[in-house]
């Protein structure tokens, strides 16, 4: 009986040393010249994502947008004045209520 604990016992105390020798490691690459590696690269594949992304708008979005918005000009300028108009009393609605008057 006590060699099963004293067994079940070793293991479980290699198994705690294997698990700090993984840690350190983990902790031994976050730090240094690893750790700047790490951030560059992530920086890197972010920028060409934020790149990649943005062209994509430039080509394909904005002048799609800009064929609708002047196929149907009357109406962009119709919706225009009505979310102007809709700001502006919320802005006059809203600045009377919290005591400022002109």
């Amino acid at each position: 009986m006590k060699n099963k604990e004293n067994n079940s016992n070793e293991g479980v105390s290699n198994q705690s040393n294997g698990n700090d020798s993984i840690n350190n490691e983990k902790t031994e690459e976050l730090t240094g010249d690893n750790f700047k590696a790490m951030l560059n690269d992530l920086y890197k594949k972010v920028d060409s994502r934020v790149k990649n992304i943005s062209n994509e708008i430039k080509t394909n979005l904005i002048p799609k947008t800009e064929k609708k918005l002047k196929q149907n000009i009357f109406s962009t300028v119709l919706i225009a004045l009505g979310i102007g108009f809709i700001l502006g009393v919320f802005v006059m609605l809203f600045g009377f209520l919290n005591g400022k008057k002109r």
